[in-house]
């Protein structure tokens, strides 16, 4: 009989406390949801990416004083990749190959707390900073390939003025509501722990949850190409995520698929030559 993995295990872990404070009081419980919401787990960078790893320029820049892990590939109009939380420039590595292939610079970053970057916390404000820092750097990119996260903070650093030509967003996030549970209800977590991370959450930074999602940053989205991509099946990231960005963007394209995830998509031939053809138009 196959061990059970670990990570199941945090996570009864965690419910348990969790469920505990809540008994004691939805503050303490609300600390200890918003403390997991910013801190991204770091996984072990697996075979098939240590190729596109290792054939990469590599450099850091600096982001609020945290060195962050920065990736060049190829020659080209360049492309930008950002990956999700607990993600790594090198999950897109099957896209990084053919758009080198097609004549393509790609640039990516591993976020603060991510990859091969310093830090241990990390939230949509450092993203957008990477993004910002990277812009600097290299100056417009001619497309956006964002998943998860990524494909929301985009959103983000084009409301800050970052510019794109296109836009690619895969597995999305961008409905509140739906973000907060679809991360806490693995740990059995109540709406009055919920509504206490949203407390803290607007006395840290001024303003509600729903203003740093995607829901709210694209409704100041620029007249430019989208593709929405989203798994009917995704656990993760429900398809209504998908759904709502359609009707804020009514121009863009989308591209429903079934059976494959969010991640797993990543690596479907088909999406990523549905990526390359758009990106080409």
């Amino acid at each position: 009989m196959k061990k059970k993995p670990s990570t199941p295990l945090l996570f009864k872990i965690l419910a348990f406390i969790m469920r505990l404070l809540e008994k004691i009081s939805p503050k303490l419980s609300g600390r200890l949801a918003l403390y997991l919401f910013l801190h991204p787990l770091r996984y072990k960078r697996p075979d098939r990416e240590l190729k596109c790893y290792n054939a990469a320029k590599r450099s850091f820049i600096l982001v609020e004083g945290i060195k962050v892990a920065s990736y060049e590939w190829g020659k080209g109009p360049a492309v930008w990749i950002m990956h999700g939380w607990s993600g790594r420039a090198t999950q897109l590595s099957s896209f990084i190959k053919i758009l080198v292939d097609s004549g393509y610079k790609v640039i990516g970053i591993d976020a603060p707390g991510h990859g091969d970057s310093e830090g241990n916390n990390s939230s949509v404000l450092l993203f957008e900073k990477a993004l910002e820092a990277l812009y600097k750097k290299h100056g417009k990119a001619h497309a956006y390939i964002g998943h998860s996260l990524g494909g929301a903070v985009g959103f983000f650093a084009m409301k800050n003025s970052i510019p794109f030509d296109k836009y690619i967003s895969i597995s999305t996030p961008t409905i509140a509501d739906l973000i907060l549970h679809e991360a806490f209800d693995k740990f059995g977590t109540n709406q009055n722990s919920i509504d206490a991370m949203r407390q803290l959450i607007f006395e840290r930074v001024g303003a509600p949850f729903e203003n740093y999602t995607a829901s709210y940053w694209a409704q100041f989205a620029p007249e430019i190409p989208f593709l929405i991509i989203h798994d009917e099946d995704d656990i993760e990231a429900h398809i209504e995520h998908a759904y709502l960005l359609k009707d804020l963007l009514p121009k863009a394209q989308t591209h429903y698929t079934k059976g494959l995830g969010h991640v797993r998509i990543l690596r479907d031939e088909k999406i990523i030559e549905k990526v390359l053809e758009f990106i080409k138009e």
